[in-house]
């Protein structure tokens, strides 16, 4: 397996949709190639992340953009 080939099956790869067979060449390709074994660990931090939740100050704002434009409109 190509690298590239690799990168095209990695969203499958994190959400578990890989055939046994797929699956088991990508976990192979991660043991032999030191790059893609990093990029997939760099992923799995990313995804680990902590979702980011707007401040209330930014909430405020939205309102009232949205209640601007819904008066706009004739809402």
């Amino acid at each position: 397996m190509r690298c590239d080939e690799l990168t095209e099956l990695l969203p499958d790869y994190f959400q578990n949709a890989l055939s046994a067979e797929a699956r088991s060449t990508v976990e192979a390709h991660l043991h032999a190639c030191a790059d893609c074994a990093a990029q997939v660990s760099l992923w799995r931090r990313l995804g680990e992340l902590p979702d980011e939740e707007p401040s209330p100050r930014l909430h405020r704002r939205f309102e009232a953009m949205l209640s601007a434009y819904e008066e706009g409109r004739g809402f």
